[in-house]
């Protein structure tokens, strides 16, 4: 997602209003889990610590959650540890047997097929990755095992957001307050998904369908 750059009148980077929609997203699945949506003392592994994925974890370890980084690029790896030396880093194929309450994929899309999904040990999805299922039989197999997933067009859409605050001139305190709407959104998502019993990509599709109707008939 690109909103025009600074200099030329736009908002700029897109990258910490996403973490941010990320971030709150998280939120609204553990208040759906768990009861609270807090996220101090929770485990959470995070695939890529490039820009949203660094920012993310910054409000994650602000928060008191514990992160499992992983990243193909060693110098975001170091960037992260200069600031938080706790965290704790695995290689990029072994994220995904990585014991953690949520699996937070921020990198690249399609990285949930049949092997993957298998391999994970965590109780809840949600990241800013585009496209994250490869498969559709694994929208199924998070069904069976458990696993909440937030759909990533709904958990991503700050940078969205972002973009279309700026046909308003761009205000930033406006676009932050609109993003942390995903949060209701997603907990909408979880109610048609368990209501209905379909998954939360299903529900988040019907869910999108509705809102272009109604914006289409008013």
């Amino acid at each position: 997602m690109c909103a025009l750059p600074k200099e030329y009148g736009g908002s700029g980077d897109t990258a910490l209003i996403t973490a941010f929609g990320v971030w709150h997203g998280l939120k609204a699945a553990a208040k759906w889990l768990w009861r609270d949506d807090s996220l101090k003392g929770k485990c959470v592994a995070i695939q890529g610590v490039g820009k949203v994925g660094h920012y993310l974890l910054e409000y994650l370890m602000k928060e008191g959650a514990h992160c499992i980084i992983c990243d193909i690029i060693p110098q975001n790896i170091e960037a992260v540890k200069e600031k938080f030396p706790q965290v704790t880093v695995k290689a990029p194929q072994q994220i995904y047997d990585a014991d953690c309450h949520i699996f937070s994929p921020n990198a690249v899309g399609g990285i949930l097929n049949i092997d993957t999904t298998q391999r994970l040990k965590c109780e809840l999805i949600g990241g800013s990755a585009n496209n994250q299922l490869a498969d559709p039989k694994c929208e199924k197999m998070l069904m069976e095992r458990g696993i909440l997933y937030c759909p990533d067009f709904i958990i991503n859409s700050g940078g969205l957001i972002q973009v279309a605050d700026e046909l308003q001139g761009f205000n930033q305190e406006r676009a932050f307050q609109k993003a942390m709407e995903i949060y209701y959104r997603l907990l909408e998502v979880f109610r048609i998904s368990k209501e209905q019993s379909i998954s939360t990509h299903q529900a988040a599709l019907l869910l999108a369908e509705k809102r272009i109707q109604s914006a289409g008939s008013g």
